[in-house]
């Protein structure tokens, strides 16, 4: 939120009054020649200028981290994680089995999913390529990929998954329903490279009871903690063995570590509670 961020401080200035002005930052800093050129010049002016706003909010530890090294004001920042909502987010096998009959997945298969738009930092290539080392060996496993962009029509990942193999795979593309089929899943993976702060996905996922297999990107060691897996990013090899270890474990123990995933965001990340730590910041800010 690096350009709004600007804004809302020239706002201040032209505003009668002194408004207090408060930041938010939702992107980690790996590498700032990975940026656009404008946005590596916009992440500079919010550097040069973050030691005249009131607060700095930073959704995870990892992209505060990053973001002070680069030399943005170290004594406004403030981590408030992102938030999951309880009423809407639960395990529900009876949706989950209907999903996989709309998506013709058989009901004894191990379903594997992955939700992202296709970006290069979401690594979708290394995903593919791990899931196919997995489905050579497990003929049950079905994995449901969902996303914008994320189709055979795609030229970069035309070719990836063999032709013997395709029935292994359902690309439903961008959908908005992405919770609902996320009931359908017995586990899901990310395999993000760089660029995530806090990977709203992992949270969503744990919440309706599904284990998690993760690239140790930003938070998501600190999300998944000890209700899923967590490799490398950028190794397909390393991926492919976290999700033949979780694929491994029997029903029973996937659906532990499921319960064990919803208790984990709902004492670290619920909704209520986050939007509690919002609210006294800006009490604070206001007085």
């Amino acid at each position: 939120m690096y350009h709004g961020n600007l804004a809302a401080s020239l706002a201040a200035k032209l505003a009668l009054g002194k408004p207090a002005v408060a930041w938010n930052v939702r992107h980690s800093l790996y590498d700032l020649q990975a940026e656009k050129f404008l946005t590596r010049q916009v992440i500079r002016a919010n550097r040069g200028w973050s030691h005249r706003v009131d607060s700095i909010i930073y959704n995870s530890r990892t992209s505060r981290r990053q973001h002070e090294a680069f030399g943005f004001d170290d004594a406004k920042g403030v981590v408030i994680p992102n938030g999951f909502d309880f009423a809407r987010l639960s395990p529900n096998p009876g949706i989950g089995q209907a999903v996989r009959s709309e998506l013709g997945l058989p009901s004894e298969a191990l379903v594997v999913g992955h939700v992202a738009r296709f970006h290069p930092m979401k690594d979708h290539a290394s995903f593919l390529r791990a899931a196919v080392r997995v489905a050579r060996i497990n003929p049950a496993v079905r994995f449901l990929l969902i996303g914008r962009q994320v189709t055979l029509e795609n030229s970069v990942l035309v070719g990836i998954v063999p032709p013997d193999l395709l029935n292994h795979f359902v690309f439903t593309g961008e959908r908005s329903d992405a919770n609902r089929l996320m009931q359908a899943m017995d586990l899901l993976a990310t395999s993000s490279a760089w660029g995530e702060a806090f990977p709203n996905v992992l949270g969503e996922a744990m919440a309706c009871g599904v284990p998690c297999v993760a690239t140790d990107v930003s938070d998501s060691r600190d999300i998944v903690g000890d209700a899923g897996i967590v490799v490398r990013p950028s190794d397909t090899e390393a991926l492919a063995g976290g999700l033949e270890a979780m694929i491994r474990k029997s029903p029973p123990e996937r659906q532990a570590l499921g319960r064990l995933a919803r208790d984990r965001v709902e004492a670290h990340y619920r909704l209520d509670a986050v939007l509690a730590q919002y609210a006294d910041l800006y009490q604070t800010l206001a007085g």
